[in-house]
């Protein structure tokens, strides 16, 4: 395209906007030469849509022109950004859900955990199976939790561009219930027993006792080393003759292989998420409730509170004999799928 002065270029096209709209009113043509600028600009003026028109034109040669040389530019004007070429264009970043991302809630990982004493929990947690299925033992999962009064802020589902908000009437931290629960995998039955205060060896004596009524037969208890599971309490209990019961402690910072853990994440899921209860009062009722309606739901129970340490103990009964040939470039975890 040659490089013509913009004035020259813009006088054209007024030019041929008033001829146009000369010929749709059947009016005598205008003489272009003599016709000064202004005469064209009060003609187009009476016809808005014509002027609308011509403008998109100028607008089009004006971005053609601001690639020319100095004489196409007007001052102030500066002329549009170079296209680049495919070789210079920044690659778009792709979006991550293309690249096999996933979002997801963390998990805490204990870095104090040591590998050594979980590993050997495992192979000691597969043994206790084995005794439980010949003698007809149940094995529970214990652990004690509490539950606050205010509400427990979970993601929620809202308008694009509205704020989540949550009503609170912000009662104070001593509004909560506290209660004990142990879970058994293979029958899907879950135990409960709410207490006044904190847990102590007391407590966690009064739990046992709930389960050695409740479920006649040898019982082996799982749960961790805290300081409410020792105590001259539990030791005077356990030596009650006939009591045919065995306490395992868990690995130290191993909560991921207690599947109770699994009870009370259901539980807040349910319960508090999202709800301001106000009193604890109303949160043992909700929480009774809750518990209740687990003796209906066992195979959902089974399922839910099934964790990490199942997974690699049930993966040591199905380990061969004979070592399968090293996989290259394989995370080791998926070699035992």
């Amino acid at each position: 395209m040659v490089n013509l002065p913009k004035a020259a270029v813009l006088m054209k096209t007024l030019a041929v906007g008033a001829q146009l709209w000369h010929k749709r009113t059947m009016e005598p043509e205008l003489d272009l030469k003599q016709a000064s600028r202004e005469t064209l600009l009060a003609v187009i003026a009476e016809q808005q849509d014509t002027v609308a028109q011509m403008g998109k034109r100028v607008e089009g040669l004006e971005a053609r022109l601001s690639g020319g040389g100095p004489e196409a530019r007007m001052p102030g004007h500066k002329p549009a950004a170079k296209r680049k070429k495919p070789a210079e264009q920044e690659k778009k970043p792709r979006k991550k859900h293309r690249l096999s991302f996933v979002l997801k809630r963390p998990k805490k990982h204990p870095l104090k955990a040591k590998d050594e004493e979980r590993k050997a929990f495992v192979l000691q947690y597969r043994q206790i199976r084995k005794e439980a299925q010949k003698s007809g033992a149940k094995i529970f999962f214990v652990d004690e939790a509490h539950f606050r009064a205010d509400a427990d802020l979970r993601g929620k589902w809202v308008l694009k561009g509205e704020p989540a908000l949550v009503d609170s009437t912000s009662p104070r931290w001593g509004e909560k219930a506290c209660y004990y629960s142990g879970v058994c995998l293979e029958t899907g039955e879950v135990e409960a027993m709410e207490i006044a205060g904190n847990s102590n060896a007391e407590t966690s004596t009064a739990f046992l006792q709930q389960l050695r009524k409740n479920h006649p037969g040898p019982l082996v208890v799982i749960w961790d080393n805290g300081p409410a599971h020792r105590g001259e309490a539990i030791r005077s209990y356990l030596a009650t003759p006939d009591l045919h019961l065995r306490l395992v402690a868990l690995p130290a910072y191993s909560p991921d292989f207690n599947a109770d853990e699994a009870v009370w994440e259901w539980a807040r899921e349910e319960v508090p998420a999202n709800e301001c209860l106000g009193t604890k009062a109303q949160v043992y009722e909700k929480m009774n409730a809750f518990f209740d309606g687990l003796t209906h739901r066992k195979d959902e129970v089974r399922h839910r509170c099934r964790t990490l340490l199942q997974a690699r103990a049930d993966a040591l009964m199905f380990t061969p004999a004979v070592p399968l040939p090293s996989l290259q470039n394989v995370v080791p975890t998926l070699a035992l799928v």
